[in-house]
């Protein structure tokens, strides 16, 4: 004789399919949030990639003066800030100083009221701007040849997200005028770039 097994009831069968809908509607649900998640991200990436892409970047430019312009025992540099990007920068506050280097003192940036501000409304991308940072009112008795020009230039976007680019060169003045120009191997205090 043989015995036969139960056979499952409909309402058991139903109940087990349920469950397993259930499983993969959540499942699908899952990967559908998931995946949404994943697309603002990424929509969120490219659009901080294209803001940057698309900001303003000043940067400063040191070169030796020209001969028809040097003075002796003055510092011979010409500077510049030039706009690189593809937006405009606004709103530019540039703070700066030059002063005699020499191991008795170095000057750190914490106190930048104290030296020159200039200020620009804008600066256009691939355009540059000549500046002049003055001679330290302490430094000007003296006749050293190694100078150091510092500084910072904040200025801003159309967002008006505000940017900061600091400056430091070092420069060693000759009667031909700089025999060396080089950036400063320290940050003497000035802030990150931004």
């Amino acid at each position: 004789m043989t015995t036969e097994k139960p056979h499952p009831s409909r309402a058991k069968i139903k109940e087990s399919v349920d469950k397993a809908t259930l499983r993969v509607t959540i499942a699908s649900t899952l990967v559908a949030v998931l995946a949404a998640a994943a697309a603002l991200w990424s929509g969120y990436e490219a659009h901080k990639a294209r803001v940057d892409d698309e900001r303003p970047f000043l940067a400063v430019d040191v070169k030796p003066k020209p001969p028809e312009e040097f003075i002796p025992a003055a510092p011979t540099l010409h500077t510049e800030i030039v706009a690189y990007g593809k937006s405009p920068a606004r709103k530019l506050q540039i703070n700066c100083v030059t002063f005699l280097h020499n191991s008795s003192e170095d000057v750190p940036w914490h106190t930048p009221n104290n030296f020159v501000k200039l200020t620009f409304p804008f600066l256009l991308p691939a355009r540059s701007i000549a500046i002049g940072c003055p001679l330290r009112k302490d430094d000007r008795k003296d006749l050293y040849p190694n100078f150091i020009e510092m500084g910072i230039v904040q200025y801003e976007d159309d967002q008006q997200t505000h940017y900061t680019t600091p400056f430091c060169f070092n420069f060693i003045v000759t009667n031909n005028g700089p025999e060396q120009i080089r950036e400063c191997l320290d940050s003497r205090g000035l802030p990150d770039l931004r």
